[in-house]
């Protein structure tokens, strides 16, 4: 895995150096331009709707996850853990939200229906064996 020497958090996901650059205006180096060259094939492969997807998903998955940690807490009395993690999940449902919005806008506008695009990705996962 690439990274600087010294900088964990870089070794570790890039996401920081990743944010860093784009704030300085610079480019992407080390894994942070790995990941960049991935999602430009992605996009090139599948489009941008399916990024959008994606993305959708794993924010909604996130933030499913933190409602889990939020309830568990809340179960708990842990009032410091609850802070915590209500703040998380409050972000990530927000941010989900938006994403499914734009994606229900996009099919909307196409015409399509959220449930016949996803059978007809699954679809095509299930024929190619995934």
């Amino acid at each position: 895995m690439s990274g600087t020497k010294g900088n964990d958090n870089a070794v570790k996901h890039g996401g920081a150096g990743a944010m860093k650059r784009i704030a300085d205006g610079t480019p992407f180096i080390g894994i942070a331009r790995d990941a960049e060259l991935q999602v430009r094939a992605e996009y090139e492969m599948d489009g941008a709707g399916m990024l959008e997807l994606r993305n959708a998903q794993r924010l909604q998955a996130a933030s499913d996850l933190y409602w889990g940690a939020v309830s568990k807490a809340a179960e708990a009395g842990d009032l410091a853990s609850l802070d915590k993690f209500i703040a998380r999940y409050g972000w990530l449902a927000s941010l989900a939200l938006r994403a499914w919005t734009e994606i229900r806008k996009r099919e909307k506008d196409k015409g399509l229906d959220a449930g016949v695009v996803l059978d007809e990705i699954r679809k095509v996962k299930n024929d190619n064996g995934e």
